[in-house]
C-alpha cells in the first residue's frame, strides 16, 4: 500500500486545515502540517500527496499532478458528462442516504 499524506497548500488558514484533517481521517491517511514544504521535498519522504487548496484538490506522485477543482465538476455535472469522481460521489451519497 502507498504511503500518502494529505496537506493544505502553502498558504492556508483555519478552515483550510480542519477540512484537510477531516478528509485524512476520512481516508485514514496521515494530516500534516504543511510548514511552507515544497511539494518535492514532502516526497521525499512518502509515495503520494493530497493537496487541500481553497477550490480544488490535487494529488501529486512523483513529477505528475492529478486535481479535481469544483468549478469544473460542476460544469461537468451541468453538462451531464460522465466524471469519474462525480459518479462515485454519486455513489458514495446514496450509499449514506
Amino acid at each position: 500500500m502507498k504511503n500518502i499524506i494529505v496537506t493544505t497548500s502553502v498558504k492556508t488558514n483555519l478552515e483550510l486545515n480542519e477540512e484537510a484533517q477531516q478528509l485524512a481521517d476520512d481516508l485514514r491517511l496521515k494530516y500534516i502540517i504543511r510548514n511552507k514544504k515544497t511539494i518535492k521535498q514532502l516526497l521525499s519522504s512518502v509515495d503520494g500527496v493530497l493537496v487541500v487548496y481553497k477550490n480544488k484538490l490535487s494529488y501529486f506522485e512523483d513529477d505528475s499532478e492529478l486535481f479535481f477543482h469544483l468549478d469544473t465538476t460542476a460544469l461537468k455535472i451541468k453538462n451531464s458528462d460522465n466524471e469519474p469522481l462525480v459518479e462515485i460521489i454519486k455513489r458514495k451519497r446514496t450509499k449514506h442516504s
